[in-house]
């Protein structure tokens, strides 16, 4: 639906892939005539090895709606290939990635991520680079250590909030 919303039609095809989940391909393919996207958009199997690197290496952006999921190992591959990425603000990874401006954080909304995609459109060149640069200063073990050990220690002390 938020392909549909976006302000200015971006003429490029929309490529879904994944696992079967509550939301099947059927159910895309149904969102996509509804919202007459069905020539721009292809749903597909899960992509894995060289597949899913060329997919990658040739995607314009990456969107990451979900509503509860922690650190996606799909996104983190997105990042890593300096995919623009339009992430939703449920995520926990959410907030390290908008510190470092390395992603259009957004409301996992239709609205939300049209402004997310649109963002991305306007300037793809900067959310690669720093996708990238995020990747290769905020995913190293010792930053991911550093951040696990605070976490432990502000459970310790009853602290839950995100860092």
């Amino acid at each position: 639906d938020a392909m549909s919303r976006l302000a200015v039609p971006d003429p490029r095809p929309l490529r879904l892939h994944g696992k079967r989940s509550d939301n099947g391909a059927e159910d895309i393919e149904r969102i996509a005539q509804a919202s007459r996207l069905t020539e721009a958009g292809k749903v597909g199997a899960q992509l894995d090895g060289s597949d899913k690197a060329d997919f990658l290496r040739r995607a314009v952006a990456y969107v990451h709606a979900s509503r509860w999921e922690a650190y996606s190992l799909a996104l983190v591959e997105a990042l890593a290939y300096g995919v623009p990425c339009v992430v939703s603000a449920s995520c926990s990874i959410a907030h390290a990635l908008q510190a470092a401006d390395a992603a259009v954080i957004v409301d996992p909304t239709p609205d939300g991520i049209a402004s997310g995609i649109s963002a991305i459109l306007r300037s793809p060149q900067r959310y690669s680079d720093r996708a990238v640069q995020f990747v290769r200063t905020g995913l190293t073990w010792p930053a991911i250590m550093k951040d696990y050990l605070l976490q432990i220690e502000n459970l310790g002390r009853g602290r839950l909030e995100p860092l």
